[in-house]
């Protein structure tokens, strides 16, 4: 009796291996289809140009203020930040805050990809916080030059040890 259950088990086994596998593909395609990617870089600066660090730069859907992901500058200003959402949000809030600082707020659309310079003014100065967009050789000249290390020269020859 226990040999003719041993076949029985192993087809159902080879049934069920065959229906995950059929199965698996289309729900993958509905997962990553319903989410979408939102993202925000540049570099935040005070009033006089110096680059503000320990900002904490915060990416959400609109309508959303209490999901949102979070970045904090670095010594140099720099931030990057990047927030999943489903695919029909289009409308994304970015928020600057530092002490000491007036808050930005600024509104964009997902497809944006923005990348923008922040300037944050000091609270005891007149005029508020404001965003200025990047694109092409300003986004290089502004963002990369400050953001991006420069290539290590022979990087092919280093021996990691």
């Amino acid at each position: 009796m226990t040999g003719a259950l041993l076949p029985s088990v192993a087809a159902r086994m080879r049934t069920l291996r065959r229906s995950a596998i059929l199965l698996v593909p289309p729900a993958l395609v509905l997962f990553t289809s319903a989410c979408a990617t939102a993202w925000a870089r540049g570099v935040v600066r005070d009033q006089d140009g110096r680059p503000v660090s320990g900002a904490t730069v915060a990416l959400s859907e609109a309508g959303a203020p209490g999901a949102a992901s979070t970045s904090v500058s670095e010594s140099n200003g720099c931030f990057n930040v990047v927030t999943s959402a489903r695919r029909e949000q289009e409308t994304f809030v970015l928020t600057v805050r530092a002490t000491g600082y007036k808050d930005l707020s600024m509104s964009f659309r997902r497809r944006e990809r923005l990348t923008a310079t922040v300037l944050l003014m000091a609270e005891s100065q007149p005029g508020s916080s404001a965003l200025t967009r990047l694109s092409g050789d300003e986004e290089r000249r502004v963002y990369e030059e400050a953001c991006i290390p420069p290539a290590v020269p022979n990087a092919t020859s280093l021996t990691l040890h």
